[in-house]
């Protein structure tokens, strides 16, 4: 990870403008018109209050750097700290990676819920990709858009997933809490270093 190269570090305080010319930028591309609904009908509003969840109208800066530099360098490791909004980079990511048609994302067990309730809150005021959740009753399609398939590193782990990333052939890999990937053993790490060499 450290032989990797590192892109210049942008100022991302709110004040500066290069950050502020991202965000707005970003928000631009991924932001649903306003008047909009996630269908992309036009709605008389939003439905985060009935959810209990504060409007997500922009983007961070870290976030708006992210999603912007990611597609240039061909992926990213961002080491961003807790409650920096990596959850909807996650959600983001494959409406900007240049020919995503389908995505997994490998995330802790106990964050699927969480998982499933900020893409509904960030539906209600950005695009989305379609999504496909690991218990098979939730998800969502979107017609036109990439396919997020959700997937807990506890079930990448089972014997009976070993085909499962090969299945998929999936575009893009994201791994939350990547850390998680660090044991070369770890029958996860195998299969995710397998399909990224296989492919």
């Amino acid at each position: 990870v450290l032989a990797l190269p590192r892109r210049l570090q942008v100022d991302l305080s709110k004040d500066n403008p290069v950050a502020r010319t991202l965000v707005m930028i970003m928000n631009e591309r991924l932001r649903l018109p306003p008047g909009h609904g996630p269908d992309g009908l036009r709605t008389g509003s939003c439905d985060c209050a009935s959810m209990r969840r504060p409007c997500i109208t922009s983007l961070l800066p870290s976030q708006a750097w992210t999603l912007y530099e990611a597609p240039l360098a061909s992926g990213v490791i961002g080491a961003l700290a807790a409650g920096g909004g990596k959850t909807l980079i996650d959600i983001l990511l494959p409406l900007v990676m240049t020919g995503c048609k389908k995505a997994v994302v490998l995330i802790p067990p106990g964050l699927v819920e969480q998982f499933w309730l900020e893409y509904l809150a960030l539906r209600e005021h950005f695009l989305v990709p379609s999504i496909v959740m690991p218990d098979g009753r939730r998800g969502k399609y979107i017609p036109g858009r990439p396919v997020l398939h959700v997937i807990p590193y506890s079930q990448l782990s089972r014997p009976k997933s070993t085909a499962t990333l090969a299945q998929l052939k999936p575009d893009l890999i994201i791994g939350d809490e990547c850390h998680r990937l660090k044991n070369h053993t770890a029958a996860v790490t195998r299969r995710v270093v397998r399909t990224l060499a296989d492919n």
